[in-house]
């Protein structure tokens, strides 16, 4: 298992992949440009232990939008749950991750990882106890989840 904590994530995810995103998951265009705007045009400033800055920073101060979702953002772990689905996806179309049977049903179902927040876990096994293919196979797995980001 490779325990990965996605530096800066919440700051960081762009705003179009993450629109597409959470129009497949149903959610209206127009709930979606209302959120991104906001957080595009929001004034920002800085609270300390000695109180709240006299200057800010905007949106309207940069050439190209402000991304990212914003830390203490109510929607952030929804948002980065429609984001990194399809990258856990991407894991499992490419046949990394770990089968596990249940003995008594005699079924068995695939694990590629879980991730919550910008903390993911990515899993791979192997069929054989050959644990330096393992580790090759979990860094090729890593890979491209940090390709995918």
């Amino acid at each position: 298992m490779c325990s990965n904590d996605t530096k800066s994530c919440y700051n960081l995810i762009g705003h179009t992949p993450a629109s597409i995103c959470m129009q497949h998951m149903g959610v209206p265009k127009a709930a979606i440009n209302c959120l991104f705007t906001t957080l595009q045009e929001a004034s920002h400033q800085v609270c300390t232990g000695c109180g709240v800055s006299t200057s800010s920073y905007s949106g309207a101060l940069w050439l190209l939008p402000l991304h990212g979702i914003g830390q203490g953002n109510g929607t952030g772990p929804d948002i980065w749950a429609v984001v990194s689905t399809p990258l856990l996806n991407l894991l499992c179309s490419a046949s990394y991750g770990c089968t596990i049977i249940l003995p008594i049903l005699k079924e068995s179902f695939k694990v590629v990882g879980y991730a919550f927040v910008d903390d993911t876990n990515i899993i791979q096994s192997m069929p054989t106890l050959d644990t330096s293919t393992s580790l090759q196979e979990l860094q090729k797995a890593t890979d491209l989840w940090e390709q995918g980001l």
